[in-house]
This record gives structure tokens, sequence and C-alpha cells, in this order.
């Protein structure tokens, strides 16, 4: 987005959130926490249960990467007792920070991503870290100490719940990494090739390689969009997989080329546990040639 356009757009946001803020709610007794996308919500939901009310700021089928939130949603965002940021530079947190605190000083702020060690992604800048820490169930575990940490710090009254809800939910990412292991046995070593590159963190958990159409934030040429079927090939690529957005013939195309099965699966879902099994089937259907 033009720096321009978006200084104006948080301009915008600040003075129209101060009206929004004017106009009483319904008070509740929940605690209010707000996260930046989905798979966060699955999560402190699961830690926090009943006592606590999640509101995602990123809705589904938008991108993390380029959203412009309402001011009514700033506003909602402004009453919420904690924030839980993925802490990765995503760039919803990086544009707008600022304006939410603004909103509410006093608000405390949950860094997801303390003890995360993040890849490199590359992008027009050069490298970068991947911001997608939440497509890995390894990560995810962390994630959750560090939201069970602010909460129960902010919270002490419910610490005890949300130990026991903790313990529930980090059992459960066990469980499933365990059941994608089992899936994905047999085919460690082996590529497959994403659109956008949301999934290294996925690779890395299971000793997969992920290939990308696009490279960190450049839109792909005609050029790049060829020389990367051709890596593709190379590698023995069955499946191609885009998020559910993306055009369906361009993605029938692009697998077409690449001699694999399009497959469309979403990081950004709040079920991100059951896409991530998803993926991983896809992935073991298309290398035994059942997909």
């Amino acid at each position: 987005m033009n720096k321009a356009w978006t200084a104006i757009l948080v301009a915008v946001i600040v003075i129209m959130t101060s009206l929004a803020g004017c106009i009483g709610e319904e008070e509740s007794d929940s605690i209010k926490v707000a996260v930046t996308i989905l798979p966060q919500k699955q999560m402190d939901k699961a830690i926090g249960g009943d006592l606590i009310e999640v509101t995602a700021l990123v809705p589904s089928g938008q991108s993390v990467h380029d959203f412009t939130p309402t001011p009514s949603l700033i506003a909602k965002m402004s009453q919420s007792d904690a924030y839980v940021k993925v802490g990765t530079g995503v760039e919803f947190e990086t544009l707008y920070m600022n304006t939410i605190l603004e909103q509410n000083p006093g608000l405390t702020v949950i860094d997801s991503s303390i003890g995360i060690e993040m890849l490199p992604l590359l992008d027009s800048d050069g490298t970068v870290d991947d911001p997608h820490i939440w497509t890995n169930f390894t990560n995810l575990e962390v994630m959750a100490n560090n939201v069970l940490a602010g909460l129960s710090e902010l919270f002490p009254e419910h610490a005890e719940a949300f130990a026991v809800n903790h313990t529930i939910y980090v059992q459960t990412l066990q469980d499933a990494r365990n059941t994608n292991r089992d899936i994905l046995s047999g085919i460690e070593g082996d590529a497959f090739l994403v659109y956008h590159p949301s999934w290294s963190y996925f690779s890395q958990e299971y000793g997969l390689t992920m290939l990308s159409v696009e490279k960190g934030d450049k839109e792909p040429t005609a050029i790049s969009i060829l020389e990367v079927i051709d890596e593709a090939r190379n590698a023995g690529v069955t499946v191609v997989v885009f998020p559910p957005q993306f055009d369906r013939d361009t993605a029938e195309y692009i697998a077409d080329e690449v001699g694999g099965e399009a497959v469309f699966v979403d990081p950004l879902i709040e079920d991100i546990i059951a896409e991530i099994e998803a993926l991983a089937t896809h992935l073991s259907q298309g290398a035994d040639g059942s997909g």
C-alpha cells in the first residue's frame, strides 16, 4: 500500500474511532481479549475458556498483510483488556499498533512470539523474518505458553483455570503433531509448491521442502512463474498449495504445468489445527498418487 495513503487511512481511523468510542456499549463480565488473526482466537479461547471473549481483528477471507480495519473494529478493540499480538512484524500490527495504543494507552500487549526462532524470508528489502509462525505445532505450543503467562499475570485470580485449559490445549497440539508425523511418514525431504510462502514453519517441522511462486512481498512475473514451475518439476512436486481466495483457473494452470494437483489451504483459518492436518493429508495423498 502506498505510504501516503496508509498515513491518511490511519489518521481517518483515529478520528472515526474516537467518535465511535463515544457510543456506549453493553457491559460484559467476560475478560475482553483482542488478537490479530483467527488462529490466535482458537488458541486464546482454548486457554481462556468461558472467562474470556476473543475478538480477531483480521476477519476470515482477509490477508494479514493488507487488511485495513474499520473505525468500529478499532473502537471495539480499544475496549479490550489485553491484546495478544503475533509479534513477528506482520503488516497489520506494524501499521496499526500505535493507533490501537493511542485509543487505549493502558492496554496490556502480550507478545506471542517470544522464544520462537524465526526463519528467513526473501523480500524486496532483502532477507527478513518469516512472520507465519503459527503454521507449526511446536511454535503454537510456545505461543500458548506466552498467552498463559500474559493472561495469568494480568488476571492472577484466574491463573489456575488458565493453566488447566492450557494443559489440555497443549496436549491437543502434541497429539496433532504426532498424527501429522504419521500421515507424512515416508515423504520426508519431498518438495511442495505454494503460491504465497506461508508454510515454511510447517515444512521445517516435518522435514519437507517448500518452494514458492511469490518471493517475499513481490508479485510474481510471467518469467518468474515459469522459472518456479521448472524448479518444481525438477523437484518432483505433486501438490501445489493456494489460499482459498486464489483464482481457481490460474491455480489449475500452474498445477497442470507442474504436473501436480492444486489444493486450497488457508493459513489464516480459525481451526488451524485441522487445516495443518488437511495440508499434511494432501501432501501424503499427492506423494502416493491418491490425491
